[in-house]
């Protein structure tokens, strides 16, 4: 809760226009004060004010759209959400999806080939985060999937060379 407050009170303070507006609000509304309470003196509460409801309204959105990103933090429901469609299995997939076409759409149907150390060795660690993404949006525990990864690897120390009689 202590960081929420943080992180709002220095999201409305970014937007400095509105402190630079309430200042200048002030100097105003002081000066015309001293007149007595007119038309001049409302004009006056509503640059300090407005500019503040505004800058706290934008604060607001922009931890709103932070907090909503977050909550879909996997691609796969981020592209849901925005084209209200699942996405294609990216074509680097294409090894380790069983009965993969071009073009194909992921479901909760796809079964997953244990991919090879190689494989995993070979992707980018923005690939294999996607990978996982989609192992744990099936339903499998991502680290589950990643262990038997690495089981598959042979032993440190040992050759994958073939050896010729």
């Amino acid at each position: 809760m202590r960081e929420s407050i943080k992180q709002y009170a220095v999201a409305v303070a970014k937007r400095w226009w509105a402190m630079a507006s309430g200042a200048i609000g002030i100097i105003g509304l002081v000066i015309d004060l001293r007149k007595g309470f007119d038309l001049t003196v409302w004009i006056w509460i509503s640059v300090i004010v407005l500019p503040l409801f505004i800058a706290q309204f934008l604060a607001y959105k922009e931890l709103w759209v932070k907090y909503d990103k977050l909550k879909q933090s996997n691609w796969i429901n981020a592209y849901e959400k925005e084209y209200r469609r699942l996405p294609p299995i990216p074509n680097f997939m294409s090894d380790i999806v069983s009965d993969y076409s071009p073009g194909m759409v992921i479901s909760k149907n796809i079964k997953l080939i244990n991919p090879s150390a190689h494989f995993w060795g070979k992707r980018s660690p923005s690939e294999r985060e996607q990978l996982l993404d989609l192992v744990e949006w099936l339903g499998q525990d991502p680290r589950d999937y990643e262990a038997r990864i690495k089981t598959m690897s042979p032993p440190s120390g040992t050759s994958m060379r073939l050896h010729r009689k």
